[in-house]
């Protein structure tokens, strides 16, 4: 899957679009556990944030993190 530089957050701002996402502040140490360990759902599934590496930083989308919530609402 490819995906666009522009598209690309880093893992530093991701705090802030998840406030905008959903009036809730999170650190990025929990967004760092969301994309390694994931999250469970209410009915037992793990669901993890996708990221992809570049130039060894760590990037997601708005719409990686848009299904992210969606699924673990």
């Amino acid at each position: 899957m490819t995906v666009k530089r522009e598209n690309l957050i880093k893992m530093r701002d991701i705090p802030a679009l998840v406030l905008e996402m959903t009036g809730v502040t999170r650190t990025q140490a929990a967004i760092y556990m969301w994309v390694r360990k994931g999250l469970k759902t209410y009915d037992g599934t793990k669901v993890k944030l996708k990221m992809t590496k570049r130039l060894g930083h760590l990037y997601t989308t708005r719409v990686w993190m848009e299904e992210f919530l969606r699924r673990i609402d």
